[in-house]
């Protein structure tokens, strides 16, 4: 596309497009124009989200690994929620941590391997002791349970 500006015919600047209007126009949200010149605007892939208003549409952005984004009119990625990781950038989906795996914190790109002796819990967002062992605070070192004693992980 291209508009009459100061007498001179010239190409819409990347971000903006021209078809059936008088001048170039933005983008519109969850849409992007590579190239000088287009007369249409194509619509950015989920795992990428389009820049705020006022903010030239030439790209789309890639969400970082650890977020992601299921929908291509979104402004901004999502973190992935605990117990779930993504470990690519622009990524549609997170991924629940794999067996023998946690992930405690939101964001992250991977699952942390579970510690000896423990299992993970709340759909793999924490862990705890296996059955026969035992420790002595959240986070801390799982113990063999004492002969005689009875232990279900904690």
């Amino acid at each position: 596309g291209y508009e009459a500006k100061l007498g001179k015919c010239q190409a819409c600047l990347p971000g903006y497009y021209r078809s059936n209007q008088t001048q170039c126009v933005s983008c519109e949200l969850g849409y992007f124009a590579p190239d000088y010149g287009s007369v249409t605007c194509q619509e950015c892939s989920k795992g990428y989200v389009s820049f705020p208003d006022g903010v030239s549409r030439s790209q789309c952005q890639a969400c970082l690994a650890g977020q992601y984004s299921s929908d291509p009119f979104s402004i901004s990625c999502l973190s992935c929620s605990i117990g779930t990781h993504s470990s690519t950038p622009a990524s549609e989906v997170c991924f629940q941590c794999e067996d023998n795996t946690y992930q405690d914190k939101n964001g992250s790109a991977s699952c942390e391997p579970l510690p000896p002796n423990t299992v993970a819990t709340n759909n793999g967002s924490s862990y705890e002791c296996r059955d026969g062992f035992y420790s002595i605070s959240p986070k801390s070192p799982c113990f063999t349970c004492p002969l005689g004693a009875q232990c279900k992980g904690q």
